[in-house]
């Protein structure tokens, strides 16, 4: 992966970082109304995926998601993994 890329928590792909960390971390209070304090806590998906799972069609999936994601920070914290 390249030094200031990210991978897509969703397909998987490689991407250049557009934002920084603290960008991310306020764009995730002003869209879910939820302030990240660590960036370890912050699942990363690129642009079209973003889209996808904020699309009003796709607004289950996108639950589902989220349900999945807390389930994987839940063991990684299980884990001793932080």
């Amino acid at each position: 992966m390249k030094a200031n890329g990210y991978q897509c928590a969703m397909c998987g792909g490689v991407f250049d970082d557009t934002w920084t960390t603290e960008e991310a971390m306020d764009e995730c209070k002003s869209t879910f109304g939820e302030k990240i304090t660590e960036s370890d806590d912050l699942v990363v998906v690129c642009d079209d995926c973003y889209k996808k799972t904020m699309s009003e069609q796709n607004s289950n999936f996108f639950v589902e998601f989220e349900k999945k994601l807390r389930e994987i920070i839940k063991t990684h914290e299980n884990n001793g993994s932080k």
